[in-house]
C-alpha cells in the first residue's frame, strides 16, 4: 500500500539542509505528474541507499501540505475565482481631520495677556479648575491654548498637594490625536517650563459623580454627558457600601486628638449654658477653656507654610476612605458644645441663612484661597481681642434683577472688597478668591456655609445634623429654596 511517505518521498537529512539553505520557489517545485512519475519506494531505502526517517517532523508535514494545497490552486482556479467573486462591501470615507494654521499654536512662547504667579507658589491655586493657559505640546513643539481640567495629587506624605495638572487643547494636535497633556506644577520652576497662564475669563469645568472631568459647556466634540446615579439614603454621597454599614454600627464617637482636654471641660460648660438663645458670651466662655491647645487641621490650600493649623470643623465633611458625608468627629464627640455654638450663630445671623457646616478658625490667617468644598454663600465673623484680620474677597456679591421675570437675585459682579467681620456676620462668596489680612491679638474666625452635598447625605448624617441645630442637611437631592436667589449652578459640584 501506498503511504503518504511513498507518495512523496522524504528528504535525506542532507537533502533536507540543502532544501533549507535554498528556499523554493513556485517555478522550482515540480508538477504533480512529473512527481508521480518518479519511484515510490516502500522497502525503507531512499534513492540514495540512506534509510528514510523514521519520525516524521512537523515542519516536514507543514512543507507537504503547503505544497498539496497549491497544486489544489493550480488545479481548481476557477472554483477559487468563483468563491471570492463576491464583491467586499465598500469602506465608509475617512472624514479628514482639518485644523487651521492659528489653532496649531505658536513657536514662541506668549509674552502678551500673560498672569505671573505672585506670592509663594501653590500649583492648585496658580492653575485652578478652568484656568486658561498655554501649553507647549510635546508632540508638535508649539504653545496651544488649553484649559485646567484635573488635578494629579501626591500621596499622603505630600498631603495630597497638587504634583500635576492636565491642560485639554481647544482644538486637538498632532493630526487629531492629541487631546490634552499634563504638566508637572509642583514648583513654580517647573511649571514656567510647560505653563504661560493666559488672562481669560475661566472656562467652565463640570465633573462627573467618579470626579473626572466632563466638559459639557464647552462645545468640545468629543465631551461626554454627566449620568449621576440615584441617590440611596442608606449610604449618602461617596460612601461605600461596607462604610456605610460600619458607620450605622458606630456607638463610640470619643476624640482623642490634640485639644481633647479643653474640648472636655467646654462640653461640660456647653451643657450648663444650653438655652434657647445661646449668647455670644456663652460661645467665649467655653472656647477659652481650650486655651491655645485647639484641635489641628491639614489645609495646605489655606495655611500660609503648608503646617497644619488650629481650628475644627463642626457638622457635615467631607471624608476619604469610602466614608463619604459625614458628622465631623468633633461633632458627634462632643454634642453640647455644638449645638451651643450652632444656636449662637442661628440666633445671631442677619437672615435665616441654611449653612451645613461651620468652620472654626484659632489665631491665623488663611492665604488667598477659593472654597473646594462650598457651593458658594458664606458668612464670617471673627470673635476675640485684635485688630485687623478683614476679609479681602475678590468679587463680592451684589443684586442684580432679572430682566424677564423681574425678580430679585444675587450674583457675583461686585470686584474686591475688604470686609470688616469682627463686628458682625459678613456675607461673602466661598467660591471667589479670599484671604485674611493681617491681624495683631487673638482671633477665632468662624465660617458657616452649607456643603456642595449638604442634600445628599444619608438619613442617619441627615438626621445627626439637624439634632446638632444645623440648617442645611437633607436626604433627598432637592435644593433648599433659600438658594435660589443665588445664580448657581450646582451641577458643577456633582
Amino acid at each position: 500500500a501506498l503511504t503518504k511517505s511513498a507518495r512523496s518521498p522524504r528528504k535525506t537529512d542532507l537533502n533536507r539542509q540543502e532544501t533549507l539553505s535554498a528556499p523554493r520557489t513556485m517555478a522550482s517545485r515540480p508538477s504533480r505528474a512529473s512527481r508521480a512519475s518518479q519511484p515510490k519506494y516502500d522497502d525503507g531505502q531512499s534513492d540514495d541507499g540512506s534509510e528514510f526517517e523514521k519520525e516524521s517532523s512537523s515542519e516536514s508535514e507543514e512543507e507537504e501540505e503547503e505544497e498539496e494545497l497549491i497544486v489544489e490552486e493550480e488545479e481548481e482556479p476557477q472554483k477559487k475565482r468563483k468563491s471570492s467573486s463576491k464583491k467586499p462591501a465598500p469602506k465608509k470615507a475617512r472624514t479628514e481631520y482639518t485644523i487651521e494654521e492659528h489653532e496649531k499654536g505658536s513657536v514662541n512662547r506668549p509674552t502678551e495677556n500673560t498672569i505671573k504667579s505672585t506670592g509663594a507658589f501653590n500649583g492648585e491655586f496658580a492653575f485652578a479648575l478652568g484656568t486658561v493657559c498655554s501649553v507647549l505640546c510635546e508632540k508638535t513643539n508649539r504653545w496651544v491654548t488649553g484649559h485646567v481640567i484635573m488635578f494629579h495629587r501626591g500621596g499622603v506624605t505630600t498631603k495630597y498637594a497638587v504634583k500635576a495638572v492636565r491642560v485639554l487643547f481647544e482644538k486637538a494636535q498632532n493630526g487629531g490625536k492629541t487631546h490634552y497633556q499634563d504638566c508637572d506644577v509642583t514648583s513654580e520652576k517647573e511649571a514656567d517650563k510647560r505653563l504661560v497662564r493666559l488672562d481669560l475669563p475661566k472656562r467652565e469645568v463640570r465633573l462627573w459623580t467618579s470626579g473626572s472631568p466632563c466638559m459639557r459647556a464647552c462645545d468640545l466634540g468629543h465631551a461626554a454627558a454627566s449620568k449621576e446615579k440615584p441617590l440611596d439614603p442608606s449610604r449618602g454621597f461617596g460612601a461605600s457600601a461596607e462604610a456605610a454599614a460600619r458607620a450605622a454600627q458606630k456607638k463610640d464617637f470619643s476624640y482623642q486628638g490634640k485639644g481633647s482636654e479643653g474640648l472636655a471641660k467646654a462640653e461640660q460648660e456647653a451643657k450648663k449654658r444650653l438655652s434657647a438663645k445661646p449668647s455670644q458670651g456663652d460661645v467665649e466662655a467655653c472656647l477659652k477653656l481650650l486655651g491655645d491647645s485647639w484641635p489641628t487641621q491639614e489645609r495646605p490650600n489655606v495655611t500660609p507654610d503648608g503646617k497644619a493649623v488650629q481650628g475644627m470643623c463642626l457638622g457635615a465633611v467631607f471624608v476619604l476612605g469610602g466614608v463619604g458625608m459625614a458628622v465631623s468627629q468633633v461633632s458627634s464627640a462632643y454634642p453640647n458644645l455644638c449645638k451651643l455654638i450652632t444656636g449662637w450663630v442661628k440666633a445671631s445671623l442677619p437672615e435665616e441663612f441654611p449653612f451645613s457646616s461651620l468652620q472654626i478658625n484659632y489665631n491665623y490667617a488663611a492665604r488667598k484661597h477659593v472654597d473646594g468644598n462650598n457651593i458658594g454663600p458664606s458668612y464670617i465673623r471673627s470673635l476675640g481681642k485684635h485688630t485687623g484680620g478683614e476679609l479681602w474677597t475678590a468679587d463680592a456679591f451684589v443684586e442684580a434683577t432679572d430682566e424677564d421675570t423681574g425678580e430679585k437675585f444675587v450674583k457675583g459682579g461686585g470686584g474686591q472688597q475688604v470686609l470688616s467681620c469682627s463686628g458682625g456676620w459678613k456675607l461673602f462668596n466661598g467660591n471667589a478668591e479670599h484671604y485674611t489680612k493681617p491681624y495683631q491679638g487673638t482671633r477665632i474666625s468662624f465660617i458657616a456655609f452649607s456643603h456642595n452635598a449638604y442634600n445628599k447625605l444619608s438619613t442617619r448624617v441627615a438626621s445627626k445634623l439637624k439634632e446638632l441645630g444645623f440648617t442645611a442637611a437633607s436626604d433627598d437631592g432637592v435644593d433648599l429654596p433659600y438658594f435660589a436667589k443665588y445664580r448657581i449652578d450646582k451641577s458643577e459640584f456633582t
